[in-house]
């Protein structure tokens, strides 16, 4: 009521003072003020018709507590302000049940900021029985890595309780968390912990948590390990160049000296560099395109190019010093190609001399189209030049074709292939997702 009278009484303040200058002043000649003699007669403003009532007020006031998750997660709180593992479950539930899933992750997210070593146990636990599948792993890395900063021993101790498939991809995340806050320990852990079985994601999971809090560490464990192997984690160190900026990633990646280093990191920053802008992707990746390390990102450039304009891709490709990354950057773009048009593909194909180019772009361009059109994609693998690689190409469209029509694949089979050959075409095919490796990633190989 106060401050409903203060703001009327403001209004007649200003209202006065305004008749009171009216009176005592000459407007201009031309003004639309109403005169009457010398005075000029001024109109007091409106009073106010927008102002809310306090019971509004308070409701604003309320909905916007409501969309505060540090307000929301405070009801949970005890008098020290922290949050006990049953008022912890409690508020897990609630962030789960939300219906809006932004609400729902931004609660969440407050609470593994309040998470801590006596209530982290019971925020995974309520996870875990609260949601499953892929919902799951919206929240449950965010968690474990969280907790594993906190807490690593235990938390990688409940991650192997669990065992199974969940407890390896939460013990990844929980690895990770610990490598941030506490490196050395962390090292200790995976070396007396890791196996065969599960040493290549946990390895990953190490270097993940160190490149976060310390990238050259990170780079110097990378070192340590086998060279055979330092190529599949310094993607990981790649990735967070990558938020700098691509031009400091490719300086940095172009800078590696461990050959296999330098070109997985390549390829990921290439990988990248293409989803923002392909053409100027191909055009940076060209300038190293006769170079070894450059093999791997050339063909990457190749796919994500013709997967937005094949054309233009092939005609990238034909600019491309020759060789074995021309080639493949052929098969990439023809694999591309024949998915979205084949049509245009094969009249492409038709118009190349023959020679090593054209029988990678034939052996990719059959092989996409093998499932769809597989008596189509068998004709083509006959105009392969290279026997051996010939041979290769029919077994694939081989292997495809027996998912559509097994006893027509197996009548050209038999009439057409070797019997060690035949054997190959029974066999189901390998994964191909188009980057070179098993499908969700994969161990060193």
């Amino acid at each position: 009521m106060k401050s409903s009278l203060l703001i009327h009484g403001l209004w007649l303040v200003l209202a006065a003072g305004a008749f009171a200058v009216g009176r005592f002043s000459i407007q201009p000649a031309g003004s639309g003020s109403a005169t009457t003699g010398a005075a000029t007669v001024v109109t007091p403003p409106p009073a106010p018709t927008t102002a809310r009532s306090a019971a509004t007020a308070a409701a604003d006031r309320a909905a916007a507590l409501a969309e505060d998750p540090a307000a929301w997660a405070a009801r949970f709180r005890d008098a020290d302000g922290t949050i006990s593992s049953s008022k912890m479950s409690e508020a897990v539930r609630e962030a789960l049940r939300e219906t809006d899933p932004v609400k729902s992750m931004m609660n969440f997210a407050q609470l593994i900021k309040e998470l801590s070593v006596d209530n982290a146990d019971a925020a995974f636990k309520t996870v875990r029985e609260t949601i499953t599948g892929f919902e799951s792993m919206r929240f449950l890395p965010m968690l474990t890595y969280q907790w594993g900063s906190l807490d690593g021993a235990k938390a990688l101790t409940a991650m192997k309780e669990i065992g199974g498939r969940d407890g390896m991809f939460n013990s990844a995340a929980t690895l990770a968390g610990f490598a941030s806050s506490d490196p050395e320990a962390a090292k200790k852990w995976l070396s007396e912990n890791g196996t065969p079985e599960n040493r290549w994601i946990l390895d990953r999971a190490l270097v993940t948590g160190l490149a976060r809090s310390d990238f050259n560490s990170a780079s110097a464990y990378i070192m340590s390990l086998p060279e055979k192997d330092r190529g599949a984690y310094v993607e990981v160190l790649a990735e967070q160049k990558i938020k700098d900026g691509i031009t400091s990633a490719a300086d940095w990646a172009l800078g590696l000296n461990d050959p296999s280093m330098k070109s997985s990191a390549l390829q990921r920053v290439a990988d990248q560099f293409t989803r923002q802008d392909p053409a100027q992707a191909a055009a940076w990746i060209k300038e190293h395109a006769s170079a070894d390390y450059a093999k791997d990102a050339v063909s990457s450039v190749a796919r994500q190019y013709a997967e937005k304009d094949p054309k233009a891709a092939a005609s990238w490709a034909e600019t491309l010093p020759a060789g074995t990354a021309q080639n493949e950057a052929y098969g990439r773009v023809f694999r591309e190609w024949g998915r979205s048009d084949p049509t245009a593909a094969s009249e492409t194909l038709n118009a190349m001399t023959a020679g090593p180019k054209k029988d990678e772009s034939i052996s990719s361009f059959s092989r996409s189209i093998a499932r769809e059109n597989p008596e189509d994609a068998i004709t083509w693998t006959s105009a392969i030049g290279n026997e051996q690689q010939r041979e290769k190409a029919q077994i694939e469209v081989v292997q495809r074709w027996r998912a559509t029509n097994a006893d027509a694949a197996s009548q050209w089979a038999a009439g057409n292939l070797s019997p060690e050959a035949q054997q190959k075409a029974s066999e189901t095919p390998r994964w191909d997702f188009g980057g070179g490796g098993p499908p969700f990633g994969g161990p060193p190989r």
